[in-house]
């Protein structure tokens, strides 16, 4: 709903079971490819044979945002990379990554950005294996930290503080707002597209008086403003 009422326009939505190994079906929707494949056969019929052919694809695509868990992401991910050329970016939702560093079986996910808690990140050298595990540590911690500032953050909205979830805000109706970072893969590895700051060196106010962090502060929150060489356009495909 966001994304269309700030004029942004899908242009294609495709479903896909988890359980099918090929999906090759479905992309051939998303990239009109089967359209340009039955233009190829009507063509063959009237010349009487079949010219050499490139199918077309689809052009009007800024992004895909895939939602997928790690190991169906690690089938489909490929995929997407054939028919689209390499040429369209892919996003993601968490659950993406799991929460482990696994370049061997991650390596398929290359070039797939995903919204992460920063604490899953930076646990890995704590609690390689805990996986999604690290979440609840995240959402523990942060909890207790909120409890002795929660009247005060709630009295002002434009206050903010970086926890292990990410920034962390509280409305005036009491509920807790937060922010993770944008990560993506990179040879397998899961890598923050911004510096993680280590908890105990960040400032207790994030944000200025428009409700945006505190850009000296170097950080960015996820949002569509700070997608950086990936910034939100008006079309997507998904």
């Amino acid at each position: 709903k966001h994304w269309l009422a700030n004029g942004g326009k899908l242009s294609r939505t495709i479903s896909y079971s988890p359980l099918q190994f090929d999906h090759s079906t479905e992309l051939k929707q998303l990239f009109e490819i089967n359209k340009s494949e039955f233009r190829m056969r009507k063509l063959s019929s009237t010349l009487g044979f079949k010219p050499e052919f490139a199918p077309y694809r689809r052009h009007d695509i800024d992004f895909i945002f895939m939602i997928s868990e790690n190991e169906t992401g690690r089938i489909l991910r490929p995929q997407i990379t054939f028919f689209s050329g390499e040429r369209v970016p892919v996003l993601s939702s968490s659950p993406i990554y799991n929460g482990i560093q696994d370049p061997i079986n991650n390596v398929d996910l290359d070039r797939t950005s995903f919204p992460v808690m920063p604490w899953v990140l930076l646990s890995n050298d704590v609690a390689p294996y805990a996986g999604q595990l690290n979440m609840l540590f995240a959402m523990g911690s942060d909890a207790y930290r909120l409890a002795a500032e929660f009247k005060e953050m709630r009295n002002q909205p434009n206050k903010a503080i970086q926890g292990n979830m990410g920034i962390l805000s509280v409305e005036t109706s009491g509920e807790v707002q937060f922010q993770p970072v944008w990560a993506s893969f990179k040879d397998g590895t899961a890598e923050s597209e911004n510096e993680l700051v280590p908890l105990e060196h960040v400032p207790q106010n994030w944000m200025n008086s428009s409700g945006q962090p505190n850009s000296q502060h170097g950080t960015k929150s996820y949002d569509e403003s700070n997608r950086g060489r990936r910034q939100s356009r008006r079309k997507s495909g998904s």
